[in-house]
């Protein structure tokens, strides 16, 4: 009986021993600015969209955004001790966002669990929490509650650039992803749209006759333009003219001091003048290649944003 009871305690201990060591560390660690799919939720054609349109965000707006889905949290140990905790945890722990700014965004999904959340920099007001909620509410949940995680990361990551930076990003071309629902609903589902476009079209047919009468009017009434002059010439033919008639008056006349002559009056900025915009053209150059250099410089992985809890929460 007792060495049954001592081998029971020692297969608990190796179990323990299994899920500690299962379990990473701390938050884990990035492998990209963003997406980091760890919980393999999306394939490699719709992660690559998704980092595309999530770096143009920042390099077009300055708002950093990042993917990130999960198993549970339990295979992490950290002190969160709920969904909304590890999210501003793993947030922190990154630094999402502009530092001066903080205006990160993130977007945590635990499967296992079936949480989401998008948790937002410290720099948004609480306004930005009820946005959130409805770019949940409204791209995502939906998705997956059908299953279809790929088509809900996409509408939400669609609807946060929207939402953050005031720009719809294109819908995944070729891609196979339930994208159909969108932040954007079709004008012909809309009766107020449909009556709107028939006041506008009659409008059209109504004033475009007019508007095409008028100008056969005015153009009835305005005077003919005066003939246009083929034998004038132009101040450079003349020039030419006068040297061929009397090339010695015309020199004593025109000659200037660097004895150009009628080529050197005629041949367009001087040599000094070149090197004048040679010189501006290379200071120039010189200033653009070093802001370009400059802006290009490496930085952090991330950029050192955080938040304070802000953001808004959804299950399904």
């Amino acid at each position: 009986m007792r060495a049954q009871l001592v081998r029971v305690c020692l297969l608990v201990l190796v179990l323990l021993s299994a899920a500690l060591a299962s379990a990473q560390a701390g938050y884990p660690q990035p492998e990209d600015n963003y997406v980091n799919d760890y919980a393999d939720l999306v394939s490699a054609d719709v992660e690559a969209y998704l980092r595309e349109q999530l770096a143009s965000a920042e390099a077009d707006h300055g708002v950093e955004i990042s993917v990130v889905t999960i198993r549970s949290i339990n295979d992490y140990t950290t002190n969160a001790s709920t969904f909304e905790r590890f999210a501003t945890g793993l947030f922190n722990t990154w630094g999402i966002g502009d530092a001066a700014r903080d205006n990160g965004v993130l977007l945590l999904v635990a499967a296992d669990e079936r949480k989401v959340r998008v948790e937002l920099g410290a720099g948004y007001d609480t306004a930005a929490n009820a946005d959130a909620q409805d770019i949940l509410d409204e791209n995502i949940l939906p998705a997956f509650r059908r299953g279809d995680y790929e088509g809900g990361i996409v509408n939400g990551v669609r609807g946060l650039i929207n939402e953050f930076t005031g720009v719809l990003p294109p819908l995944p071309a070729d891609l196979p992803v339930g994208t159909q629902g969108t932040t954007q609903s079709s004008p012909l589902a809309d009766p107020q749209a449909i009556l709107v476009g028939i006041a506008v079209l009659l409008a059209l047919v109504i004033l475009i006759p007019r508007f095409i009468r008028w100008i056969n009017n005015f153009s009835a009434d305005a005077p003919p333009p005066a003939p246009y002059n083929l034998n004038a010439l132009t101040d450079e033919d003349q020039l030419r003219a006068d040297y061929e008639r009397d090339p010695q008056a015309w020199e004593a006349q025109h000659q200037t001091d660097d004895g150009g002559g009628l080529l050197g009056w005629l041949g367009g900025v001087s040599s000094s003048d070149d090197d004048d915009d040679r010189s501006n053209s290379s200071s120039w150059g010189s200033s653009h290649s070093s802001g370009s250099s400059s802006s290009s410089s490496s930085r952090g992985r991330f950029g050192g944003g955080s938040s304070k809890g802000g953001g808004a929460s959804g299950s399904w």
